[in-house]
């Protein structure tokens, strides 16, 4: 892989990992485009944005893990670290269970067009949702986000965009929903990463270096940008942006 492909699709992952538009399903494309599909390399990239989130949201989560492993089950910081491994049940399971098939749909323009047209939904669902947004997480929200997260382990289906939907959908306010998703990355993409391992060598060293550096930069910008900057009703023209992508991606794969 040349240098410049990887600065290119570590820009995208970082950017797209985190803002709701698949970051899987751009990857694809442009993998596809390139002519390769290197399951090794999407891994790194994954790490580059998981360390993204870590940063991010340092402090959220050394707290969450000293109440958590102090057994401060009454603290609202045990409860969510709960919730967060209920949530992250479905997609591990879908992993394990599916894995081979996953790593196949990447290389289907056909699975990505799909993908990204159930990203669209999830998101223009989200935006005209008309309920009353002030609930807190409990077990039945996070069972829900979870199965929404399991979804998106197909490329084209917005892991970040269907799990904090979900949320809204439940009456999450966009900023509850919004934190717990990011903090949902953690486990999921590190799990990924350790069963994918193996795939990462044999990667050359300053591509990987250049796409792990342009991942994790651009992906602490976009959480800033999602936590800032996007409400919801921005969610109708990422709805759109997918709609588009994911009408590009069939008319590649039939055409």
């Amino acid at each position: 892989m040349e240098i410049f492909q990887s600065i290119i699709l570590g820009i995208v992952q970082g950017l797209t990992e985190f803002l709701p538009v698949s970051s899987s399903g751009h990857l694809a494309l442009l993998q596809n485009y390139f002519g390769e599909v290197n399951v090794g390399f999407d891994i790194l990239l994954h790490l580059a944005t998981l360390l993204a989130v870590i940063c991010y949201f340092f402090k959220d989560i050394k707290d969450i893990l000293i109440d958590f492993f102090t057994l401060k089950t009454k603290s609202e910081n045990f409860k969510l670290a709960i919730y967060l491994i209920i949530a992250t049940i479905p997609a591990g399971i879908a992993g394990i269970l599916l894995g081979d098939v996953i790593k196949e749909s990447f290389s289907s323009l056909l699975v990505v067009g799909i993908g990204f047209f159930i990203s669209g939904m999830f998101l223009l669902s989200a935006a005209y949702a008309n309920v009353k947004k002030n609930k807190e997480i409990t077990l039945t929200e996070s069972i829900f986000i979870g199965l929404s997260q399991a979804l998106a382990v197909l490329p084209g289906v917005s892991r970040s965009g269907s799990t904090t939907s979900t949320g809204i959908l439940f009456g999450l306010t966009r900023e509850k929903a919004v934190k717990f998703s990011f903090l949902l990355a953690i486990p999921i993409i590190l799990g990924a990463s350790v069963l994918e391992f193996n795939n990462l060598a044999g990667l050359d060293l300053m591509s990987a270096v250049s796409g792990f550096v342009f991942a994790f930069v651009s992906g602490f910008l976009a959480i800033f940008m999602f936590l800032r900057k996007v409400n919801i009703k921005s969610f109708k023209w990422f709805s759109l942006y997918c709609f588009i992508l994911g009408a590009l991606s069939l008319v590649l794969y039939f055409f």
